[in-house]
């Protein structure tokens, strides 16, 4: 025989259902906070725009200035 389910009123309900929501964000910022460490060392060091630029910084010194070209 099934019991019959307490209900509880809405407004029970709508704060059961925010600590719950806020249970899982933070149960997934932690997840990610953890892994992140573990996903750095799994990808290429990030190149940094220095050295992205690399070739064209000294290029670019070299070239004259525009109100300088005839």
């Amino acid at each position: 025989m099934n019991k019959p389910k307490a209900t509880l009123p809405l407004s029970m309900r709508s704060a059961r259902s925010q600590l719950v929501h806020l249970i899982a964000e933070t149960l997934v910022a932690k997840a990610l906070t953890e892994r992140a460490p573990a996903r750095a060392k799994l990808l290429p060091t990030p190149v940094t725009q220095a050295e992205h630029a690399g070739s064209n910084v000294r290029t670019l010194q070299h070239r004259p200035a525009t109100s300088d070209v005839g």
